[in-house]
């Protein structure tokens, strides 16, 4: 019998290897960027509801305007890195009731 030389059997599954590593490597390069792109934008989402929360907190204290809460919630976004300039609107519904006032906040 004749037996295959082993540098020539290693020679040949370099070759397989630099293959299936030219095949897979564009699907790694997609699912890491979509990993990213998907990290990216939950930060934005809790940034954006971080605001919010903020905003609304502000509205309910005394002495505060709605314009006050609204550059509370930029200020908020701005610091939190949130690129451009987010559409905020307050809408404030104020009813007087026995126990004082109730406000409703609604988001545009």
């Amino acid at each position: 019998m004749n037996a295959i030389p082993t540098h020539r059997m290693r020679d040949n599954e370099r070759g397989a290897v630099l293959i299936e590593f030219a095949l897979v490597l564009p699907l790694l390069l997609v699912l890491f960027a979509g990993m990213f792109d998907m990290g990216l934008a939950f930060q934005r989402y809790q940034a954006v509801t971080n605001a919010a929360r903020e905003g609304a907190r502000m509205a309910v204290l005394p002495g505060y305007s709605d314009t006050d809460v609204e550059g509370r919630a930029r200020a908020y976004l701005a610091a939190s890195g949130v690129p451009g300039t987010p559409t905020i609107g307050v809408s404030v519904i104020s009813t007087r009731t026995t126990n004082g006032t109730l406000f409703t906040a609604k988001k545009v």
